[in-house]
């Protein structure tokens, strides 16, 4: 081990260790932190002690496939047991390197057991809404979804993945909507929609309202938006009858042929036609 890789390899706030044979050869402070274990017990142990019994044939495959220098996902994630018996959840990135001339597995990970939780947090939020939330790419292509969304549309969640806004909306509304994203990618500020038509699987026509905001990545890089919708069919249909009937009365009203007056509790006139 050269002196730079040492120092790196010691100092990184992340845990890092190399595996060869099965067992750790090397360990830096954080992994023994993260596992629970000190180093020297960690230099005992075969590696696989720490994986969740049900993921062990899953990085062991990973591992073999690594060194026969076959083309494996640098990237993975995979559960680990904690020396309290704890499970955690973690990230890892591994590569291959010589250790005493011989392969090895150079492996760091990140403990992301608390991000998953939030995550599911999130979702379960999300899932118990009755409101519709969507996420879309820059292009108007849905990337992430609730499942009441999908009862909107009539679609199933295999179905509207990747699915384009236009496809589920109006064609005489698509260009507002359009132009609605195009807006929010200007300016970075959200905006409302009203009165908004959409078409389900079955092609009835949905009135709704919804919100637009802009996402970004950690980067600060304009990757999507992201909105809320409400279905707001029955209320629209009932302002729609309520109208009718009050177009309807006041034809009537104003075309009796007897002079009609409303008085209000102190007979007072709020209201007369023409006859009056």
């Amino acid at each position: 081990m050269n002196i730079d890789f040492r120092d790196t390899f010691y100092s990184s706030p992340l845990p890092i260790y190399v595996v060869q044979d099965g067992f750790f050869k090397l360990v830096n402070p954080m992994m023994s932190k993260i596992s629970g274990y000190s180093v020297k017990e960690l230099l005992k142990l075969p590696f696989e002690q720490l994986v969740y019994h049900e993921d062990r044939s899953y990085v062991a495959a990973k591992a073999l496939s690594r060194l026969a220098g076959e083309n494996v996902l640098d990237e993975y994630e995979f559960r680990a047991v904690k020396r309290s018996g704890e499970i955690i959840y973690l990230r890892g990135y591994f590569s291959v390197i010589e250790h005493n001339g011989r392969p090895a597995i150079l492996g760091q990970v990140m403990d992301i057991t608390e991000l998953l939780k939030s995550e599911k947090r999130y979702k379960n939020i999300l899932e118990s809404i009755e409101d519709g939330y969507f996420e879309v790419d820059l292009t108007g292509n849905l990337t992430f979804f609730n499942d009441s969304l999908c009862e909107m549309t009539g679609y199933a969640r295999e179905e509207l993945l990747g699915m384009n806004f236009r496809r589920y909306t109006r064609e005489n509304y698509s260009k507002k909507v359009f132009e609605t994203f195009n807006r929010v990618y200007r300016l970075g500020e959200p905006v409302k929609l009203y009165n908004l038509q959409t078409v389900k699987k079955d092609q009835t026509i949905r009135y709704v309202e919804t919100s637009i905001s802009l996402i970004k990545n950690t980067e600060g890089d304009k990757t999507g938006f992201r909105g809320i919708v409400r279905d707001v069919t029955e209320q629209k249909l009932m302002q729609e009858k309520l109208d009718l009937q009050q177009a309807y009365f006041k034809k009537l009203f104003e075309s009796s042929p007897e002079g009609i007056v409303i008085l209000d509790p102190t007979d007072k006139s709020q209201l007369q036609n023409s006859k009056f």
